[in-house]
């Protein structure tokens, strides 16, 4: 089923669920090539996008989601798809930041959770640490991120209404090459990682109340801890100055995880796939600081 999300407030959550990608041909993230970057850019972004209902659902949904974007490489303030960065601390090492991740709603007709509600989208933001290992950032060259996010489910019933789910940290080790075959101005990246969650968090998906509970869907109540590992990557090609096209995927994998045996989770993995094309429109003639 493919759909197009018509409900505005949720259309920036999609940014929160896409792997790494380049934005913009121009995005670089060294300090070597900041002085090279424009101050800010701005543009659209559309992907289409398999997304499961939630990771371990054997549904999923296909999404058409058109989007603006904004890159901003300010002396104290980065602002890119999925974080604000430079806010709390930075050094060649070391960076901290905000960092936001997301779940679309899952319907009501989804057929695990027959006779039970829909969920509303959930949203998670908190503080993130980006470690580069090698001591400066830099095509090929890995780095660790650690974030803690508070989950809160986003609704709308005659105006937003936002309700804390619990909280989450990851870990992650990645690498990105935007030169991976220079002569096709192809780029990449790569991510694996790993998470832990309250029970709170993992009851917003997995739990089964007593009232809901049927022969072949027993009550269950999962608690906190291991929350599943991933792996993730993308490829993209610069195709102009302004135009660039991505392939994304991410699998995710629950065996071993607290809420494995939920009878929502009905997979142990879970995959995650699309396209995307991001068109620059505006950009600043202010160089970004080194």
């Amino acid at each position: 089923m493919l759909r197009m999300i018509r409900i505005f407030p949720l259309i920036p959550l999609f940014f929160f669920l896409i792997p790494p990608v380049s934005l913009s041909a121009a995005d670089a993230g060294s300090r070597q090539a900041a002085s090279t970057l424009p101050l800010w850019e701005a543009g659209l972004f559309s992907t289409i996008i398999r997304l499961p209902h939630y990771r371990g659902s054997d549904e999923a949904e296909v999404y058409a989601v058109p989007l603006p974007f904004v890159i901003y490489r300010g002396e104290f303030l980065r602002v890119n798809r999925d974080s604000f960065a430079g806010i709390l601390f930075d050094s060649d090492a070391l960076e901290a930041a905000i960092s936001f991740y997301g779940n679309p709603p899952v319907p009501d007709d989804n057929k695990a959770r027959e006779g039970m509600p829909g969920l509303d989208a959930l949203v998670e933001g908190g503080p993130a640490l980006k470690w580069q290992l090698t001591g400066s950032a830099g095509d090929g060259r890995p780095y660790l991120t650690a974030a803690v996010r508070a989950a809160f489910s986003a609704g709308w019933d005659g105006g937003p209404e936002f309700r804390y789910q619990g909280v989450k940290g990851v870990i992650s080790l990645s690498v990105e090459d935007r030169n991976l075959v220079p002569a096709w101005g192809m780029g990449g990246s790569a991510s694996l990682g790993a998470e832990i969650a309250d029970a709170r968090l993992h009851r917003y998906f997995y739990e089964v109340g007593p009232e809901y509970a049927r022969p072949d869907r027993p009550a269950s109540s999962p608690g906190g801890g291991y929350g599943g590992a991933w792996i993730s990557g993308a490829l993209y090609r610069r195709l102009t100055s302004s135009l660039t096209v991505s392939l994304y995927g991410r699998w995710d994998i629950l065996r071993g995880a607290a809420m494995e045996d939920s009878p929502l989770a009905r997979r142990d993995s879970s995959v995650t796939a699309g396209i995307a094309l991001s068109w620059t429109l505006f950009r600043s003639a202010k160089p970004a600081p080194r």
